[in-house]
């Protein structure tokens, strides 16, 4: 995905609105680099986006840095329990 969206995505983060910043947290989640399908983003990227917004001015914007890691840390677990039953079988 272009810098361009990305960046995009990143100013989502730091909305007043609520829905906004969940929508964010969902398109870059969902293509995060976690299962072994073609990923948009890579992790450096995501984890710029993460430290940026902890950084930020807007409570806002750090809330949804959290919610944010939290989301891809949820995700990579889910994924690699996924992949130990896959293999376990």
């Amino acid at each position: 995905m272009s810098d361009s969206r990305l960046s995009k995505l990143r100013e989502l983060l730091e909305s007043r609105n609520r829905i906004l910043r969940s929508e964010a947290i969902s398109m870059l989640t969902q293509y995060a680099p976690i299962s072994c399908q073609q990923s948009i983003y890579s992790w450096d990227q995501l984890f710029d986006i993460v430290t940026q917004c902890f950084r930020s001015s807007l409570w806002e914007c750090r809330v949804a840095s959290a919610e944010l890691l939290a989301a891809l840390l949820f995700s990579a677990d889910n994924a690699f329990y996924e992949k130990f039953e896959f293999l376990s079988k």
